[in-house]
């Protein structure tokens, strides 16, 4: 009797079918980020998820087991073996490589999809956000046609009240603080409107 191997496992299996949620926390000093990567979904191929550089990779747990992080020969990156095709995966991680540019997902891997959240510290605040497909929560995206209108109201009329240099710091003074938490806003109109009638009414 002789055997022929015809074919070995699923020769053509189907793509991984991952999704990647990730919670990123910022450093009080704003040297780099710590992250929580959850990955889940179904995994065909390639029974290995691997961490590119510059991110590190710290811990990583599969169904809450804790499984050893290893680099293969010839490789500068760090992973780990996979052995079950359904995966729920939690890694923590560092990113020292500065804080205005941050990989998408970090892995040497392609996901279906992909979620983040950002924490930040006291005394931080996120201006902007670019690459992504939908981007909440940033200093830019909270300004509305209306907080533009109040804005420029009220510097116009501290202008035609006082001085323009005067008008030039309200307006600045106004956009740092105006989406600030329980921050005066319609107030300061009242104030000039109550100005303006001390100013301008007869006696």
């Amino acid at each position: 009797m002789r055997f022929k191997e015809i074919k070995r496992g699923d020769p053509v299996p189907a793509p991984d079918q991952l999704s990647l949620q990730r919670n990123i926390w910022l450093r009080f000093d704003g040297s780099g980020y710590t992250i929580q990567d959850t990955i889940t979904g179904a995994k065909n191929t390639d029974w290995r998820l691997e961490m590119n550089l510059p991110t590190q990779l710290g811990r990583v747990t599969v169904d809450g087991m804790e499984q050893y992080i290893t680099r293969r020969d010839g490789s500068n990156r760090t992973g780990v073996e996979l052995r079950k095709g359904l995966l729920n995966l939690t890694a923590d991680s560092l990113y020292e490589a500065g804080r205005t540019r941050l990989p998408a997902t970090g892995w040497d891997h392609d996901f279906q999809q992909v979620g983040a959240r950002l924490f930040l510290p006291p005394g931080w605040r996120l201006l902007n956000a670019t690459g992504a497909d939908a981007v909440s929560g940033t200093w830019i995206k909270r300004w509305t046609l209306l907080d533009f209108f109040i804005v420029l109201i009220f510097t116009v009329a501290v202008a035609r009240l006082y001085t323009k240099p005067l008008a030039l710091l309200a307006f600045v003074t106004l956009v740092l603080m105006y989406h600030e938490q329980s921050a005066p806003r319609w107030i300061w109109l009242a104030i000039l409107l109550g100005i303006a009638l001390l100013r301008y009414l007869p006696q």
